[in-house]
């Protein structure tokens, strides 16, 4: 769960319910997206990079061997890690580029675009590979 100044997590075993982590830690801002990342760290099978509304980034779990694997993972990509934002009320797509920065991880906006008079209903993403 999460509010606009902190977030609840958990590491749950989707077999059995057993929660192998879980904490709670300070946010800068509400979370706008959730980025899973693979590869596991502690009782985690795997993470995740929250991306906040004023652009700023945070790791789940908030350790130093998380951000450790975070930071392989954006280093073994060619072009990185990219994400993106979608305001249904607005029809605007917003596209970051996550890499490692001298804090941590920073967020840089890429691109976006606006559909005036158009609204996006729904957003997929094609199959790896397809």
């Amino acid at each position: 769960s999460a509010s606009a100044d902190t977030v609840d997590w958990k590491c749950i075993d989707g077999t059995n319910g057993v929660v192998h982590a879980e904490d709670n830690m300070a946010i800068s801002s509400p979370i706008e997206q959730v980025i899973p990342v693979y590869g596991s760290s502690g009782g985690c099978r795997q993470a995740s990079v929250l991306l906040h509304e004023d652009r700023s980034l945070s790791i789940i779990p908030g350790d130093a061997a998380t951000l450790a694997l975070v930071k392989e993972q954006l280093s073994n990509t060619p072009n990185g890690m990219f994400t993106h934002l979608v305001d249904e009320e607005s029809s605007k797509i917003e596209s970051f580029h996550v890499a490692v920065a001298d804090s941590g991880l920073a967020a840089s906006k890429v691109g976006q675009t606006a559909f005036s008079r158009e609204r996006i209903v729904k957003v997929a993403y094609p199959i790896r590979d397809e």
